[in-house]
Formats: structure tokens, sequence, C-alpha cells
């Protein structure tokens, strides 16, 4: 393909979508280098079709794709070179979200498997670390403590009728969880998966710190609510729409929840344990035979 008769239209295509279809940081700054350079003929050895539809009216024409950083030049500047030389009016690009690389255990994980921001390594002592101070102490123990301030026997398990109460720090919280679901939309929509996540943590501690200045201490919370896939059944409520504007009545007063499902947390770190023992048992044994045979 002589991409360098193509330059300017390509890169008359890239501004566009570049700006408005929230590429990626590193999608833009290895793109524009591409360009910056000048683009050269370059051989063409596969057909491919490409992209994630997305399922809503007025969506038609815009395509998600979620690449590797080593394969963003032929989806950014390649196959729309081929759209703009063949005059063709099909879908170009214009939502790019690449990932960086993950090493797993100090050794090549997968070359398109990462984060979307930097390069990271999985092991799984972090992860274990995560799940346990991230995880659980934050938005599983805000879960818990809601779940069993609302099975005690002042409430037996129903949503009191919370309209009948008014306090000036409640409009202050919900403007700032509003806010947050704001920005945790606008994350998404970016396709900012890492910062998304983080705004979401930031919710749960807000909702503990919330909890904890209103007089529910760590005493109705002793015990871990299992993973965030049974806390929907433990609410006895579907999954919820995430509003423009958040107005703490998702869950309507006289609605009757389950009962706090404890976890056996012990048994999941044991097995987490388990499994990073046998990744090092693994690589300590592959570098013996490597010995072995040096």
């Amino acid at each position: 393909m002589e991409l360098d008769r193509l330059q300017l239209e390509i890169d008359s295509y890239f501004r566009e979508p570049s700006k408005e279809g929230a590429w990626s940081s590193n999608s833009k700054e290895i793109t524009s280098a591409w360009l910056k350079e000048g683009l050269r003929p370059r051989s063409i050895t596969r057909d491919m079709r490409w992209g994630t539809k997305v399922p809503l009216s007025g969506y038609e024409d815009k395509f998600y794709q979620f690449i590797g950083k080593d394969n963003i030049i032929f989806h950014s500047v390649i196959f729309p070179g081929s759209q703009i030389g063949t005059q063709e009016t099909g879908t170009k690009l214009h939502h790019h979200s690449s990932t960086e690389y993950l090493t797993y255990e100090g050794g090549k994980f997968s070359q398109s498997r990462g984060i979307e921001t930097s390069d990271s390594e999985l092991n799984w002592e972090s992860f274990l670390s995560s799940n346990k101070n991230s995880l659980l102490k934050n938005l599983g123990n805000f879960v818990s403590r809601v779940e069993k301030f609302l099975n005690s026997k002042r409430f037996l398990d129903i949503v009191p009728n919370y309209t009948d109460y008014y306090h000036p720090s409640f409009v202050m919280f919900k403007e700032e969880i509003s806010n947050l679901i704001a920005q945790y939309t606008k994350e998404l929509d970016a396709v900012k998966l890492r910062a998304g996540l983080s705004t979401v943590m930031q919710v749960s501690s807000k909702g503990n710190n919330f909890l904890q200045s209103n007089g529910l201490d760590n005493k109705l919370a002793k015990t871990e609510p299992l993973k965030s896939g049974s806390m929907n059944a433990q609410l006895r409520n579907g999954p919820p729409p995430i509003p423009d504007h958040w107005e703490a009545d998702s869950i309507k007063p006289g609605h009757e929840i389950g009962k706090a499902v404890e976890e056996a947390k012990k048994e999941r770190e044991e097995e987490l344990t388990k499994k990073s023992k046998k990744k090092a048992s693994i690589k300590a044994g592959k570098a013996s035979k490597d010995e072995a045979k040096a």
C-alpha cells in the first residue's frame, strides 16, 4: 500500500476521531509519531474485520476496538488508509482504546493484555493484597455494614422510609456521590477502565466515612460479604441503572433485603497463596532444568 501518497488524507482523517472519539493516549502518540516521521509504502498481508458494534440506537456506524499497542498502526493508519485509498464508504475507526503490556510474575504474560496507561506486572501477592485491602476492607466493608444495619432487630431486613429523615450532611453526601457517578460515567465513556474502578472505590470509601460519622461503627461489620457478584442477590435487587444525577433512592422504602452472607475469607486467601506457591515452584523447576542443560 502506497501510504506515502495518502499522507495528507490520513493525517486529515486522524485529527477528528482522535479528538472526538476518545482515543487512548498511546494510540494518539504512536499514530502522531508515524505521521510526523512521514508514511512509507507498506505491504499488506491479510484482510480483517475488526471492531465491536455498540448495540444502541444512533451508534450503528460506531465501533469500539480494544487492541494491544503493538497493533495500533494497523488500525489507525493502514486500515483507514486502505479505505481512503479505495474511496469506499465503510465505517472508519472512531473510538480507539489500546492497552499496554502486562507481565506475569516477572515474565511475559501477553503482548496485548494490560492496562490503559502503562505497562504493569501481575503477581499473586499483589493481587491478594489488593483483594484484601481495596475490595474487602473498602467496598466489602461498606456493603456489609449497610446490610447488617438493615438485618438488625430494629429494621428486620426492611428498608425504612428514609424520606422521613433529613440532615444537612445528607444533602452534601448525595451531591458528592452524584458527582463521582458522573465522573465514573465519563471515564467509562472514554474507555478509562482503571480510572473508573478507582472512582468506584472512592464512592464506597465516602460511604464508609458517612456511616462512621453518623454513628455506625465497625461492630456491625465483623464479617465480610461474598464477592461483588452476590451483592445484588443479598439486596434482592437487580443492577440499578446508572443515573445522570444520583438521588439516593435506588432501593425504595419498604423493600426487603436478604441476609448478609459470610464468606470463608481464610479459605480464599489460602487458595490464592497456593496459586502463588505453584507458580514459584514451576519457575524454580524451569530454572533447574535450564541450569542442567547448561
